[in-house]
């Protein structure tokens, strides 16, 4: 019963160490695509919340997206999002 204690004590800690959202992160994710061409580029998010959108040239746009979207620049696949990819720059155009 002792090792039980001790076992989710440490569990307990190591999720409270790390973080709630963390540890449980269901939701979007924030992602910056940054534009490095002297040219505007249009993205398009394909998944259950579809959008789309214009980086104006040497531009930068901060989007919330679900984890398993995918992100298409210039018609090109880009990236495909993962709870991981929070906080991430992804470059569309160099």
């Amino acid at each position: 019963m002792k090792r039980l204690k001790l076992f989710f004590t440490a569990c307990l800690s190591l999720v409270a160490a790390t973080g709630f959202s963390a540890a449980l992160m269901l939701g979007p994710v924030t992602v910056t695509l940054q534009n490095k061409c002297p040219r505007a580029v249009k993205y398009e998010i394909k998944g259950s919340k579809p959008s789309n959108g214009t980086i104006e040239a040497n531009g930068k746009v901060k989007l919330s997206i679900e984890p398993g979207h995918q992100v298409f620049a210039d018609g090109e696949l880009c990236v495909q999002v993962t709870a991981n990819d929070n906080g991430a720059t992804y470059i569309v155009c160099r």
